[in-house]
This record gives C-alpha cells, structure tokens and sequence, in this order.
C-alpha cells in the first residue's frame, strides 16, 4: 500500500513539474519561432523512437538502452544549461534551448502518466 502512494506521490510530481515546463516551452516557441518549431517537434517525438525500434529482436537490448537513455532527466537539463550560456544573443540560443525544454516536458508527461518508473519488462518477466 505504501509503495502505491509514494507512486501517485511520484507522479503527481512529475505532473506539477510538467505543466510550467510545457508553458514556458510554448512561450519560447511561439517568441522565437523559425528552427524552434521543428527542434520542439523532434524533442518531443525522438525519446519514443526506441519504442519503434524495439520491434525487432535483434535490436532489442539496444532499443531499451536508448530508451533508458533518452527517459534520463539529467540529459535534458544539461541542453538547458548549455544553452543558457551560448550564444551571443538569446536568439542563438532559443532553439537548443527549446529543445531541451520540450525534451525535458516529454519525460516529465511521460513520468506522469506512467505508473511504474521502468519503461518496459526485463526480459523475461
């Protein structure tokens, strides 16, 4: 019973993190335009792309590594962090940055709406 409340816990997190982070995705989004909008759509889609790859047998081991990979909140925030910092003018910066954000919103939704922190069942299970 404990472990269930500290999982809605976890989750209910996860959601409250995920909304600000959606908002202030969109603002950057809809201020900077141009190569953000294309760098939100493949953040938002590329950390599933394993999920596609996972079909084959032979590529399984390595579709779930990526998976766990691209599911790791601390990639993101490094994005974030970089592009903070670079650039000379935010304008430079924007679209990595946007990306990291829309990358970080994807795990954060993604947390929330998942019950368990494991993505997919070791084999065998």
């Amino acid at each position: 019973m404990k472990s269930t409340r500290s999982s809605t816990a976890v989750r209910t997190l996860w959601a409250v993190v995920a909304v600000p982070v959606i908002a202030f995705a969109l603002f950057e989004i809809i201020k900077h335009r141009g190569w953000t909008i294309p760098l939100a759509l493949i953040a938002a889609l590329a950390p599933d792309l394993p999920y596609v790859l996972g079909g084959a047998r032979s590529l399984r081991k390595a579709a779930d590594l990526a998976l766990r990979l691209l599911h790791n909140p601390l990639l993101p925030l490094a994005v974030i962090i970089f592009f903070s910092f670079y650039g000379d003018t935010n304008d430079d910066a924007a679209p990595g940055f946007t990306f990291g954000l829309v990358w970080l919103a994807h795990i954060a939704v993604h947390r929330a709406l998942t019950p368990s922190p494991r993505l997919r069942p070791a084999p065998g299970e």
